[in-house]
């Protein structure tokens, strides 16, 4: 009996492969999100103060800008932030029912 081509030479496994490619750019993507940023991690604005494009990146990092001091969630209002002594600017993300504010500090 003939087993046929090995697996990896069918045309039909590359098309398996597409979908799991694709999680894991989601997941990728995911882990760099500032919405999952806790305390003490650190952020880059690539963006303007006006549109902000926030950015989680390593603390030892040159673009590291500021470093989260205080996360509130819930809300976005940005005066929440005076709690935090060390807290210069804020980021505050609204998006359906998901809100949060970020308290930072220069790193």
């Amino acid at each position: 009996m003939e087993l046929g081509k090995p697996l990896f030479k069918r045309p039909v496994v590359f098309a398996l492969l597409v979908p799991i490619i694709f999680i894991g750019i989601i997941v990728y993507a995911n882990l760099q999100a500032v919405s999952s940023a806790d305390v003490g991690a650190c952020v880059v604005n690539k963006g303007t103060a006006a549109k902000p494009n926030v950015k989680v990146v390593d603390c030892t990092s040159s673009e590291a800008d500021y470093k989260i001091v205080g996360k509130i969630d819930n809300t976005a209002n940005s005066n929440a932030c005076a709690r935090f002594e060390n807290s210069t600017v804020s980021y505050t993300d609204e998006r359906g029912s998901s809100k949060y504010t970020l308290c930072l500090a220069p790193n």
